[in-house]
Order: structure tokens, then C-alpha cells, then sequence
């Protein structure tokens, strides 16, 4: 089609069926919907409704999707015509003979007719057991035009994980324009992009829980398992950007519990800003996989700490206030205590003369004040 745009005002729409004529040659190069190779797969096989089971249509032979959805051509699209409507539908592994987890890559969507805005798109995955494994909500308004687009690009508050979410049974979208008068029925999914699709159970690990909370100036992360089997070692791992991530803390998994157990890690010393914490199960033959990934957000304080050549530390930016003060060691003892009262602007703490030079760890909170860092004394 090179070029060519095809954009309708609304109430001047040509019919759904003319539209995706003329779209269908960009969508010809795809896998018809069966087989269980890598790769992307349009929607061009849907089955009658409840063929997949109670409230769910057959999509080819590796999936089934909820009974709202209508095929057009090699697509489908939500057919609800309730103008300022949210909808939900769910696009899961059919879970019989050939698929029962996949790795999802991608799914790319075009809107019917116009370009537009989408305030809410909420993609939820879950694993075989109905766990959620991963979630992306929308850090900002999305733009939606006539040509697809592929959601791996959309401004998630989370990024799109570049190899995408391993061991998926269950993707659900929850979608809402930004414009009352637009209907869920103009969101037209055109095709999937998955990987390692497998219909083998899985087996290692359920999560049940898997939590990351502010307590006092660090974080606590905190998780839940109902069944374990062959697992060798937990691994949290932490970031700051919510792309790269490092290990933190790691715990002996379970060879062989049917009940599942309790973990819980306090991370001391999280960074100014936004906090991602990811667990990481490692299975006794090697194999790894991620799981959802929590926000913790320490907001960057206009209060500043620094050490001193002379033998002090410098906080600087205080407001009138009482505030508490611990220095630690890199083991974590408490080697000296400071209350600051009545204290704005910059304040300057002399040290002992037995302080030996190295890093130090220094907490201050108080006054809407909370912080932890790392200084280096000289």
C-alpha cells in the first residue's frame, strides 16, 4: 500500500469489511493461525462461540479467545458498539493437546477508521496456574492510528521486557478511550508474536504472592509459593530503570514440597527514585525464569549528604524541624547517633577523632524527610 492513508471522520465510516480489504495485503506474509513454530500468527481461524469452552471461542489450534471477539478477514476485533465502554477480553493457550504456555513477544493493534487516544490499556499475564506473572499499565495517554502498531512500543510505566514474558497461559487486555464517543469495536487486533510454545505442564513453581513495600527507610520484598518442585534457588533481583536488572539476595529453593513456603528479603539500602524488584526461580537443570516485577518509589529528597575531607559530614537543604541521624559501617553497625533540632538550611556534624576514613552508611529522617546513603569519609 506504500504511503496511502486511509483516515474516516467518524459517522462517515466505510464498512469494516471494505477497510480490512484494503489492509489485508500487509498482513499476508504471516503464519496462518496452526502450527506451533516461532514466530507471528494473524487471526484468521475463529471458532464458533463457547467452542472453547464456556465463554470462549477456539482461535486456530494453539488458542482460545473471549466469546466477544468477531472475526474480520485475517483479524479480530472486540464487537461491542457501546460507545465510552471499557472492555475486557482474554486471549489464552487452549491448553489441550498443543499449546499450554507460550512466550508472548508481541501483539500488534490498529484502530478502525481514525487515529485516536487510548487513556487505559492494561495488559495482565498470568502462568498456567492462573498466577499473574506480569502486569504493564500505561505510563501516559497512548496515540492508536489506522496502521498497526505493535503494544511492545506503547509508553508502559514498566518497559516491554525486549525477549518479552516467558511460561504466559493467559493474556488480558483491559482497553478505554480517551474519547466518550468511541466504541471498543474500533480496536482491531491484527496478530500475535510468540515463542517456545509448549504443551508440556509445568511443574517447578506457583507463585501465589509476590510483594515489595516500603518499611521505614528500605523496602521489603516478600513472596508466596504453593508448590515447589526441582527448584534450586530463589533470586531477587533489583534495578533502577526497570531494564537492567542485578541479583540482590538469593534463597535455597525447595526439591520437593507440595505446600509451598513463606520468603521474605528487607532490602536496606534502595536508591533515590523508582525501585524495580524482579524474583527469579532457577530449577536444579539450569533453567530460569522471571516473574512480575514491583515498583518501589523513594521520591529524590531535596535534602543532600556528603562527607567532608575534614573529618564531618554536610547535609545540606534541612527545613526547620527535628530530624534523627545513625552512621553505620559496610556491616551494618551503628557506630554513631545525632538528633538535629530546630536545624534549616545547611548543617555541618564534626566527627570523632577515632572515625577511621572509609564508606559509611548515613540515615536521616524526620520532617518529611527520609534517606539512606552511602558516604565516603576522608
Amino acid at each position: 500500500m506504500g504511503n496511502t492513508q486511509i483516515l474516516l471522520m467518524r459517522n462517515t465510516y466505510l464498512p469494516r469489511t471494505f477497510l480490512s480489504a484494503l489492509l489485508l495485503a500487509s498482513s499476508l506474509f504471516l503464519h496462518a493461525q496452526s502450527g506451533t513454530s516461532d514466530g507471528t500468527y494473524n487471526f484468521s481461524a475463529l471458532g464458533a462461540e463457547n467452542s472453547g469452552g464456556t465463554g470462549f471461542r477456539k482461535q486456530g489450534d494453539k488458542f482460545k479467545v473471549s466469546n466477544v471477539f468477531t472475526q474480520d478477514r485475517t483479524t479480530m476485533y472486540a464487537n461491542d458498539a457501546t460507545p465510552g465502554a471499557t472492555e475486557t477480553v482474554i486471549i489464552k493457550a487452549e491448553g489441550g493437546t498443543k499449546n499450554k504456555t507460550f512466550t508472548f513477544k508481541d501483539l500488534s493493534l490498529r484502530n478502525f477508521g481514525q487515529n485516536t487516544t487510548l487513556d487505559v490499556f492494561t495488559v495482565t499475564l498470568r502462568n498456567y496456574y492462573g498466577v499473574e506473572i506480569g502486569r504493564l499499565t500505561l505510563a501516559s495517554p497512548q496515540s492508536l492510528d489506522v496502521y498497526a502498531t505493535a503494544i511492545s512500543s506503547f509508553a508502559f510505566s514498566v518497559p516491554f521486557p525486549s525477549g518479552g514474558f516467558a511460561d504466559v497461559s493467559e493474556i488480558q487486555i483491559d482497553f478505554h478511550y480517551a474519547d466518550a464517543g468511541i466504541a471498543p469495536d474500533e480496536m482491531t487486533f491484527n496478530n500475535i508474536s510468540i515463542a517456545n510454545v509448549s504443551n508440556a505442564v509445568p511443574l517447578p513453581l506457583t507463585l501465589v504472592e509476590f510483594t515489595a513495600r516500603k518499611e521505614g527507610t528500605g523496602v521489603r520484598v516478600h513472596w508466596v509459593t504453593a508448590n515447589e518442585q526441582n527448584v534450586d534457588k530463589h533470586v531477587i533481583e533489583h534495578s533502577t530503570d526497570g531494564i537492567r536488572f542485578a541479583p540482590i539476595a538469593s534463597f535455597p529453593g525447595q526439591k520437593n514440597l507440595a505446600t509451598g513456603s513463606n520468603y521474605s528479603y528487607f532490602h536496606a539500602q534502595p536508591e533515590s527514585g523508582k525501585n524495580y524488584y524482579r524474583l527469579k526461580e532457577v530449577d536444579v537443570d539450569g533453567s530460569e525464569r522471571s516473574y512480575v516485577v514491583r515498583t518501589v518509589d523513594f521520591a529524590k529528597s531535596a535534602v543532600t549528604v556528603s562527607g567532608s575531607i575534614h573529618g564531618s559530614v554536610v547535609i545540606k537543604g534541612l527545613s526547620a524541624g527535628p530530624y534523627a541521624l545513625e552512621i553505620a559501617d559496610m556491616s551494618g553497625q551503628v557506630v554513631l547517633k545525632n538528633k538535629i533540632a530546630n536545624v534549616s538550611g545547611d548543617y555541618l556534624l564534626p566527627l570523632p577523632a577515632t572515625f577511621s576514613h572509609g564508606t559509611y552508611i548515613i540515615s536521616l529522617s524526620g520532617n518529611g524527610v527520609s534517606l539512606a546513603q552511602k558516604i565516603l569519609l576522608q
